[in-house]
């Protein structure tokens, strides 16, 4: 993704953002295909994914999404049918094309809620 926008998220750190993250996409995207991005594996179902070795995952809408990914590359036809996500020390950072559009911004502040409370939650254990 070129010159996409990126959303850094405070989190409370560690792999659980980043999989309570993936499965907040999941649910916008039930076809979803998911990509370390680091070494390109590639994964059709979020059960297969290897959670505690992922920092950088890329998330296609679908398999079509993945293919034309493959086929043209950050071409605009595809904006915000694929986000990539990296996971920091204390952040999760969503590089998205169109934060402002409708579905993305749903998605996005699907993401922001569900991190806030797992944050609070975690704050209330403690």
């Amino acid at each position: 993704m070129i010159g996409g926008t990126d959303i850094v998220i405070p989190t409370g750190g560690g792999h659980a953002a980043l999989d309570l993250c993936l499965r907040v996409i999941w649910r916008h995207w039930p076809e979803a295909v998911f990509e370390d991005a680091l070494t390109g594996d590639r994964y059709d179902r979020y059960e297969l994914l290897p959670i505690g070795r992922l920092t950088e995952v890329l998330v296609y809408r679908d398999g079509a999404a993945a293919k034309e990914w493959d086929e043209k590359g950050a071409d605009p036809s595809l904006e915000n049918t694929m986000i990539h996500l990296l996971l920091g020390e204390k952040t999760l950072t969503a590089v998205v094309d169109k934060p402002e559009e409708q579905a993305m911004r749903a998605l996005l502040g699907s993401i922001q809620f569900a991190l806030r409370m797992d944050i609070h939650q975690r704050g209330q254990a403690a």
